[in-house]
Parts: C-alpha cells; sequence; structure tokens
C-alpha cells in the first residue's frame, strides 16, 4: 500500500526539492534548480503558513513522488496541482496515488483544482486523466505546446 504523507518540516520540504529538480524538465513553470535557501524560504513562506499544500510519499529510505497545491491568485474557488515522480520510481502508482490525494484535498479546499501540462507528457496527461481531469485546453506556452486539465 502507498502512503502519502503531510509535509509538516524542512527537512520533508528539502526532500521534496531534490524530486522537483530531477523533474524540472517536465515542468510547466520555472525549469531552474531550486536551492536549499530558495526552498526554505518556500517553506516558510508558503507551507508552513498552510497557503501552500504538500504531500510526498516515501519508499524508504528516499522520497519518490511529491505533490503541491497552489491557491489561484485570480479565483477563490479554484487551486493548481503540481506533482512529480523520481525517473527510478515512474509505472509503480506513485504518480496516480499523489495526484489523487492532492487532487482531493484540492476539491476539498477550493473545489476544482486545475493542472498544465507540457503536451509531450503523456505520462502526466494520462494519469490525470484516469483521476477525473479532462484536457479544456491547448495553447503555447514559452514556445512549448501545453494542456490545460480540470476537475469537473
Amino acid at each position: 500500500m502507498i502512503k502519502v504523507e503531510i509535509v509538516v518540516t524542512l527537512e520533508q520540504a528539502q526532500e521534496v526539492r531534490l524530486i522537483r529538480n530531477e523533474c524540472r524538465m517536465f515542468m510547466t513553470g520555472s525549469t531552474d534548480v531550486i536551492s536549499r535557501e530558495q526552498q526554505r524560504e518556500f517553506f516558510d513562506r508558503r507551507i508552513a503558513t498552510g497557503e501552500v499544500n504538500a504531500l510526498l510519499i516515501r519508499e524508504e529510505p528516499y522520497v519518490v513522488a511529491y505533490g503541491l497545491l497552489f491557491p489561484d491568485e485570480e479565483h477563490s474557488d479554484r487551486g493548481w496541482l503540481s506533482a512529480g515522480v523520481i525517473g527510478s520510481s515512474r509505472g509503480y502508482g506513485y504518480g496516480r496515488a499523489i495526484i489523487e490525494s492532492i487532487t482531493q484535498m484540492g476539491l476539498d479546499r477550493f473545489g476544482k483544482v486545475m493542472g498544465e501540462a507540457r503536451a509531450d507528457n503523456s505520462a502526466s496527461i494520462r494519469t490525470c486523466s484516469r483521476v477525473g481531469y479532462r484536457v479544456t485546453n491547448y495553447y503555447t506556452k514559452n514556445g512549448v505546446p501545453m494542456v490545460l486539465l480540470e476537475t469537473p
């Protein structure tokens, strides 16, 4: 059984940073490497205050997946999903488990959850679709084809 943990410590947040940095080329926003100091500031300002929810999945001794839930800056009735799975752990159900968990958290908190994926990231799009998201838009962002995914 896959166990999902809520990120409550800076140490956990730093573990999430390592996966996010490994997965950064799949990110739809910044693909820059996040430093320990940047992650500490993000934890203090956004996770510790409850503004952003963070989850992780640990397969001892490593964290193998993470999920983040951000509030939409313009619409209080929706949140945004960000998630990643370490390369060597893809295909074992961790992505689905983290997306299901962060989505349920987002539905409870906001009522609707949105996600953005690179159009060539078929694994992410497929996993989100299986969890109940639907593709609602195709567009280009910084020259990269994207899809917008939404919960019903």
